[in-house]
């Protein structure tokens, strides 16, 4: 049993090394490394010099037509065509053991029913395979042919491709499970929130435009917090034209989004007040420009595999 390992890149240059040595030392090395590719730094150099280097299992490298990391995953998958037992991914910021692949593939025979094999995350705890499944896009392994059952990413998705595809597997009834022995660690500090993130964040609006009204129902919070995003930014322009109202405005969104996200996330970027203030703020400024950029584009959605009678709420 092989596995091959998709990882896309977008200027790594800093880790992408490190990431190659992570499955260098792997005691059962992987059949193929193949990254895609959409860097403006030297990560495509390094990754092609120490492609020279590896001589336990190949290293490709592709690049990348498109944008996004749902796009570059679509772009693994079709250059593998199908060519492959396992498919895992790895995030560049994330390192894993030197048993990873070996427990992968340990794994998947141990569990011939299971689709897919999650990281334990901490959060969401799945170690039952009879459990509701879980799909974690930063460090999994599915058996060929999973992936391809729901047509792969939706590449309209530039961030949350994840989110979106766990939806579609889980309408198609595929089983995962997560396990501590595919874990992983951050070997990266978080980057803080930054406006360029924010506008390619997966905001409820796409969403609500792909899956409609079933979307808001099966995940409120999604659609309140964001709601709340984008009011305080219109309050702030309306404080402007007429301040006691936007001003108004604008507090009541502050202090309702406040309280919301203390209560249930806690802080961003070190502080429970102003970093969670400002990612509000850029989170409105994000879903003022989904919803610009859906009216503009009108994107075709992948609805591969979306079942709303067969996807439970508990599962997330």
């Amino acid at each position: 049993m092989n596995l091959v390992v998709g990882v896309p890149t977008y200027d790594n240059e800093d880790t992408i090394e490190r990431t190659i040595e992570v499955f260098e030392a792997q005691t059962v090395p992987p059949a193929e490394l193949v990254f895609c590719d959409a860097s403006t730094d030297r990560t495509p150099e390094l990754i092609g010099r120490k492609a020279t280097e590896v001589d336990a299992f190949e290293i490709t490298l592709l690049e990348q037509a498109g944008d996004g990391v749902a796009d570059a995953y679509n772009q693994i998958l079709a250059y593998l065509d199908g060519d492959y037992d396992l498919f895992g991914t790895l995030q560049t910021d994330f390192a894993v053991a030197d048993d990873w692949v070996e427990n992968a593939i340990d794994i998947h025979r141990e569990h011939p029913d299971v689709d897919v094999v999650n990281a334990h995350t901490g959060i969401h705890r799945r170690l039952d395979p009879t459990e509701p499944p879980y799909f974690s896009g930063r460090c999994f392994t599915a058996k060929a042919g999973v992936l391809e059952r729901v047509d792969g990413w939706d590449a309209n998705f530039l961030r949350g491709e994840d989110w979106d595809i766990r939806i579609r597997l889980t309408g198609a009834g595929v089983t995962a499970f997560g396990t501590e022995r595919l874990a992983y660690e951050n070997v990266a500090d978080d980057p803080p929130i930054t406006l360029r993130k924010a506008l390619r964040k997966p905001t409820s609006a796409t969403f609500l435009a792909k899956y409609g009204p079933w979307y808001a129902r099966y995940h409120p919070s999604h659609v309140v917090a964001d709601a709340l995003a984008a009011l305080s930014v219109l309050g702030v322009l309306l404080s402007v034209v007429s301040p006691p109202y936007g001003v108004a405005l604008t507090l009541l969104t502050i202090g309702a989004y406040l309280a919301g996200h203390n209560l249930t996330m806690g802080d961003v970027d070190g502080s429970r007040v102003m970093g969670v203030v400002r990612k509000q703020f850029l989170d409105g400024i994000g879903v003022w420009s989904a919803v610009a950029r859906l009216l503009r584009e009108r994107p075709d959605w992948n609805m591969t595999g979306f079942d709303p009678e067969n996807i439970p709420s508990q599962m997330f």
